[in-house]
């Protein structure tokens, strides 16, 4: 069962070992904490991006959105959403990998679509900014908190390992990177079919 309030799943298997209490915490913060509890958190995900998982970078990203800074909004989003698929391609429980559209239905739609207010031509430099910051940035974080969206966290028959063999990550990454670059080239080229019309 996932203890929401701790951030852990009590299980006898690896799932236990899953400690997302920290997102949580952040989460919280950006949700409903004062200005300067916000502030000061922004500071650190900034001064450490690698050390945070993708879920705190979509609550991030709705704090920006909020104050009305929708570009930094969606660049955070974009950031998230990236960072998130490519830990949901880890994650042996295919069921969990849905995690990551509920992640992102939790957004504003607004948010969702501000891509259809840049300009098509800077859409792809948007995207291959972000495949760069994302490159630089490691994952110093438990990647396996996609696990706790899946039936194997409930003992419903998950997988007998969490994640994938770790043999298969690069292939995975390179994947995940070359569909997001994909999906911004369809995303210029649909909003320049728009202009044309």
């Amino acid at each position: 069962m996932v203890d929401r309030a701790e951030g852990r799943v009590q299980s006898p298997n690896d799932y236990a070992t899953i400690d997302t209490s920290g997102a949580l915490r952040d989460i919280a913060i950006l949700e409903k904490g004062s200005d300067d509890e916000r502030g000061e958190l922004v500071g650190r995900i900034s001064d450490n991006l690698g050390g945070h998982m993708p879920p705190v970078f979509i609550a991030l990203a709705r704090c920006f959105f909020a104050q009305g800074e929708a570009q930094e909004a969606y660049f955070w989003f974009c950031f998230g959403r990236l960072r998130g698929r490519y830990d949901a391609e880890r994650c042996a429980d295919v069921t969990a990998r849905t995690g990551v559209d509920v992640m992102i239905m939790d957004v504003e739609p607004e948010l969702r679509r501000y891509f259809t207010t840049i300009d098509p031509e800077g859409i792809v430099p948007f995207g291959e900014y972000l495949l760069d910051r994302d490159a630089a940035t490691p994952h110093d974080y438990d990647h396996r908190w996609i696990a706790l969206h899946g039936m194997g966290a409930f003992g419903r028959g998950g997988p007998a390992e969490i994640c994938v063999p770790e043999v298969e990550w690069p292939r995975l990454l390179q994947e995940t990177r070359e569909e997001f670059r994909k999906s911004v080239e369809q995303a210029a080229a649909q909003l320049r079919a728009a202009t044309e019309q």
